[in-house]
């Protein structure tokens, strides 16, 4: 696998700063984990609510500018937070515990289990770059005072003209959901009856309490807020609100139809996927499908852009939308489609009848 080399960097410094602590190679891999899961092994500066950074630590953690700080915030991680958050040294026990358990004792995730996938791609990183010496001008943290000086580099990734070739990818690859294509995409088909609004039982169903779909609350307090971007990382720079909108949304890629789910990792249906994407930005929608599509500009389908909505009125049953979905790009949307589905990427028929576009401010 090809690594960026923002995220070289970064592991980098995850790496000696480990080693500067006294770290194991395991407890670095499992720093590694949770930063591919949180991040990308990306130092971002947004996330869920008030996290931000490689680690996505939240204000109680420290300052913003050390939460952004790669090397503050990795010390943190390996230490502790500003106000008693335990590090992952902290844990004496840890290694009784598998490495997805021991990342999250320290990240206090709503999403325990996703630091486990990122365990091969961990260890061959920390394979690949255990020398640790920097590339030519490549800022790595300065030995702690009193702490025995490192080996002297001997892997041949860490000589300056060897990793060139294993860094000319542009970001790292997403893993891609089982029934979705390389590009994510999965077959089209009309989403009229594929509504949550118009499935066949509708009028079976018991009216439904819009607090219901309140979210569950992400992590604990003074915790490190589950960051839904970096579940799955994706390929290539991240820029501008629509963008990241559409990251996040990508995220969720896989997720299982749940008929008035609103859990972006244990089941959505197409109204409460969008409004929990949206909820990310601070966008706070309406829970149904028609009032989403009645709170923005409505726009045609040929002015879409990423981070739209796009919404079908394809039922006589009901006033306004009864599906909704968030526009990618390329003529693509990604949406809950309908039971028995999960949410995926699909293109756009050249004639989507009942459809329009929605904008909404982000």
């Amino acid at each position: 696998m090809a690594w960026s080399p923002e995220q070289i960097s970064n592991a980098r410094v995850i790496i000696q700063v480990g080693r500067q602590l006294g770290a194991s190679q395991r407890d670095i891999t499992i720093a590694l984990m949770a930063g591919f899961v949180e991040s990308g092994l990306r130092n971002l500066n947004y996330g869920d609510r008030d996290s931000i950074g490689m680690f996505q630590q939240r204000n109680a953690w420290g300052s913003h500018a050390d939460r952004l700080d790669p090397v503050k915030s990795t010390r943190m991680f390996f230490l502790g937070g500003s106000q008693g958050q335990r590090g992952l040294l902290d844990f004496k026990n840890r290694g009784a515990w598998g490495l997805g358990q021991a990342a999250q004792k320290v990240q206090v995730s709503e999403f325990p289990d996703r630091y486990d996938q990122w365990k091969d791609e961990s260890e061959q990183l920390l394979s690949e770059l255990g020398g640790v010496k920097a590339l030519p001008g490549e800022q790595l943290p300065a030995d702690d005072p009193g702490i025995p000086a490192l080996p002297a580099a001997t892997d041949p990734l860490a000589e300056p003209e060897a990793p060139a070739a294993a860094i000319t990818a542009a970001g790292l690859e997403s893993p891609t959901p089982s029934g979705v294509d390389a590009s994510g995409a999965e077959s089209a088909t009309a989403p009229g009856a594929e509504s949550a609004d118009t499935m066949p039982d509708f009028t079976q169903l018991p009216d439904l309490d819009e607090t219901m779909f309140l979210p569950p609350s992400t992590g604990g307090a003074g915790g490190v807020a589950g960051s839904f971007e970096g579940m799955f990382p994706n390929r290539g720079p991240v820029g501008g609100a629509r963008q990241r909108l559409v990251d996040v949304a990508k995220a969720s890629l896989g997720v299982d139809y749940v008929w008035g789910g609103n859990d972006l990792q244990n089941g959505v249906d197409c109204s409460g996927f969008v409004q929990q994407v949206y909820k990310q930005f601070g966008v706070n929608l309406p829970r149904i499908s028609a009032a989403q599509a009645r709170s923005g500009k409505r726009v045609g389908m040929g002015e879409l852009q990423a981070g739209d909505l796009v919404a079908w009125d394809n039922s006589s049953r009901n006033n306004g939308a009864d599906h909704i979905a968030i526009y990618i790009g390329n003529n693509q949307i990604i949406e809950a489609p309908r039971p028995g589905l999960s949410v995926r990427i699909r293109t756009l028929d050249d004639n989507e009848g009942g459809a329009w576009g929605v904008r909404l401010n982000i």
